[in-house]
C-alpha cells in the first residue's frame, strides 16, 4: 500500500500520512483532553512519557520500516505531536489563566525543555523539521506570571531587610570592624537579582524580551532598598543650608547642638559605604545586561545611590561642624571694640581646634577603605566652617583696630589648622588634595583681607557717617565701581546701624 501511495502524486501521499498520524495520536487527544485531570501543567511530564513510549513502540515494532525512508514518518509523527501539544497547551492556559502560578509554570517549562532536548538528539534539525523550542515558545506569553512572582519575592526580601535593620540584627557593630563596610543585605540583593536574571534566561525561549520586563522589577527593588533600607535609617539633623541668613540665625541661637553618638556616626558611614557600593555594582550590572539588551538603563538608580552617599556625607559634616557653633557664639559675644592688645589666639579658636582634633580622626578611621569620601568630608567641613566663621565676623561689631588685628591673628591660626586638618592626629602626614588647599586658602584669605580693610577703615575715618552719605561718599563711589544693584545698595546702607563702624559683612561684599 505504501509503495502504491508512493507512486501516486504528493497529495495522495500527504493524505495517507495525515490519516496514519491522526490514527496514532487519537488516543492522545482523548487522554489529554482539556477537561481531563492529567491534562494540566502539573502533570505535563505524563504527556511526554506517553509520546516517548509511542515513538519507541513505532520504531521497535517494525512499523517504521513499512514506510519508505524518504517519507520521514518518525519525524512527521513527532512534528504533528508537538504542534498538537502546543495548541492544546495554549487553549488550556488561556482558559485557566487564573490558575497559573510560577511553580507550576516553571515545572512545565523545565520538563518541556528536557523533552525537546531529547527530540533534538533523536532527530537533528533539517529542512522542515526543527524541534528546538517548538513547544517551549507557547509559554512566553505567560511569563508575566514569572515577573509577578519575582516582584513579590523581591518585595518580601526588602521587608525582611527593613525589619532586620530596624531590630538591630543587621546594624553594623563598630567594635567588629575598624572601618565602615556595606550592609550585608546589599550584597544579598544583588545576588538575588543576578539569580533572577539567570533563571529568566532558562525559562523563556526569548530571554531578552523577558529581561526587558524584568529590569523594571529590578529598578523598583533598587529604589525600594535605597529609600527603605538606607535613607529611612539615615540619622536626621536639622536641614543644612548655606545661605548667609541661615548661618546668622544659627549663630544667634544659644542652643547646644544635638550630636550624633559614635555608633550613629559609624552607622552613617556604613550607609554611605553601602550606597557607594550599590552605585558601583549597579553600573557593573548595567554594563553586563547591556551586552544582551542595549537599551537597558539603570543610570537613575545609580544616581539615587550616589545621592544617598552625598546625603550621608552631609549629615556627618553637619554633625561635626555644628559642634563648633558654641565657639563661634563665644566669638560673637566678645567686645571687639574694647580689645586693648593683641595676644595669643583667642579661646574660641582653641575650642574649635580641640573639637576637630577629636572628631576628624574618628571619621578618617571609619573611611579607611574609602579615602575619596574622607577627602570630600574634609572639603565640605572646611567650607561649611569657613562660611560660619565669615558669618560670625559679620556679627563682631563694632571692631576696633586692635580688635581687627586680634581677629586677623585668630583667622590665620584657624586657616593654618584647617590646612593640616585631613592628617590631624595621624602618624603619617600626607599632603591634602590641591582642591582642598586652594579652597581653604581662598576663603580664609578673603576673611583676612576683610579684617585688614576693616582695620584700615577704622583708622582713616573718624566720622564713619560721612563714609556713607552723599553722592561723592567713598561708599557711593565703591558701589559705582562694583556696579552694585539698587537693592544691594539699599540693603548695605540699612545695615549701617546707629552710625557704627561698617561691619565686615559689607566689606566682604565689596571685596568679593
Amino acid at each position: 500500500m505504501c509503495r502504491v501511495a508512493s507512486s501516486l502524486d504528493d497529495g495522495v501521499r500527504a493524505d495517507f500520512c495525515k490519516w496514519f498520524i491522526e490514527h496514532q495520536l487519537s488516543e492522545y487527544t482523548v487522554l489529554y483532553g482539556e477537561s481531563e485531570s492529567i491534562a494540566w501543567l502539573d502533570k505535563i511530564d505524563m504527556r511526554y512519557r506517553w509520546f516517548v513510549q509511542k515513538l519507541t513502540e513505532f520504531e521497535r515494532s517494525g512499523m517504521a520500516k513499512v514506510f519508505p525512508p524518504d517519507w520521514e514518518m518518525g519525524r512527521r509523527l513527532t512534528l504533528e505531536y508537538c504542534n498538537l501539544t502546543r495548541d492544546m497547551l495554549e487553549r488550556m492556559m488561556r482558559r485557566r489563566r487564573a490558575e497559573l502560578d510560577f511553580k507550576v509554570l516553571a515545572y512545565a517549562i523545565n520538563h518541556t525543555i528536557m523533552f525537546e532536548s531529547l527530540l533534538c538528539k533523536r532527530f537533528p534539525a533539517k529542512e522542515g523539521f526543527n524541534f528546538d523550542k517548538i513547544i517551549w515558545r507557547v509559554f512566553d506569553k505567560y511569563m508575566d506570571v514569572f515577573v509577578s512572582a519575582q516582584k513579590k519575592n523581591l518585595d518580601n526580601f526588602l521587608e525582611g531587610c527593613i525589619t532586620r535593620i530596624r531590630s538591630g540584627a543587621e546594624r553594623p557593630v563598630r567594635e567588629a570592624a575598624p572601618s565602615a563596610y556595606p550592609l550585608p543585605s546589599s550584597a544579598d540583593m544583588f545576588l538575588l537579582s543576578k539569580k533572577i536574571v539567570a533563571e529568566s534566561s532558562k525559562l523563556s525561549s526569548n530571554p531578552n524580551a523577558l529581561l526587558t520586563d524584568l529590569v523594571d522589577v529590578l529598578r523598583g527593588c533598587f529604589r525600594g532598598y535605597a529609600h527603605g533600607c538606607l535613607t529611612a535609617f539615615l540619622p536626621s539633623l536639622s536641614s543644612t543650608q548655606s545661605s548667609s541668613a541661615s548661618i546668622l540665625q544659627t549663630l544667634m541661637r544659644d542652643e547646644t547642638a544635638v550630636r550624633l553618638t559614635t555608633d550613629q556616626q559609624f552607622f552613617t558611614c556604613c550607609i554611605l559605604a553601602t550606597a557607594d557600593w550599590c552605585a558601583e555594582t549597579t553600573l557593573q550590572l548595567q554594563e553586563k545586561l547591556k551586552q544582551r539588551v542595549q537599551s537597558i538603563d539603570l543610570n537613575q538608580e545609580m544616581e539615587l545611590f550616589y545621592s544617598i552617599s552625598n546625603n550621608a556625607l552631609a549629615v556627618l559634616v553637619q554633625d561635626v561642624e555644628s559642634a563648633c557653633d558654641a565657639a563661634l557664639q563665644a566669638m560673637i559675644k566678645i567686645n571687639w571694640s574694647g580689645v586693648e592688645s593683641v595676644g595669643d589666639e583667642s579661646p574660641y579658636v582653641s575650642s574649635i581646634r580641640s573639637h576637630l582634633r577629636s572628631s576628624v580622626p574618628l571619621i578618617r578611621d571609619f573611611f579607611a577603605d574609602r579615602r575619596k569620601y574622607f577627602a570630600h568630608f574634609c572639603l565640605k567641613l572646611a567650607t561649611q566652617l569657613v562660611n560660619k566663621f565669615l558669618g560670625a565676623l559679620f556679627r563682631c561689631r563694632p571692631v576696633s583696630v586692635t580688635g581687627a588685628e586680634q581677629l586677623l591673628l585668630d583667622t590665620h591660626a584657624l586657616k593654618t589648622f584647617l590646612l593640616s586638618m585631613p592628617s590631624v592626629e595621624s602618624s603619617i602626614s600626607t599632603k591634602p588634595p590641591t582642591i582642598y588647599t586652594n579652597g581653604v586658602v581662598k576663603t580664609m584669605t578673603k576673611a583676612e583681607m576683610i579684617l585688614k580693610v576693616s582695620g584700615n577703615f577704622c583708622s582713616e575715618y573718624d566720622d564713619p557717617y560721612s563714609f556713607v552719605q552723599g553722592n561723592h561718599s567713598p561708599l557711593t563711589i565703591e558701589f559705582r565701581k562694583k556696579q552694585t544693584r539698587y537693592q544691594q545698595k539699599t540693603f548695605w546702607i540699612r545695615t549701617w546701624d546707629n552710625k557704627e563702624l561698617l561691619n565686615v559683612c559689607f566689606l566682604s561684599e565689596i571685596n568679593s
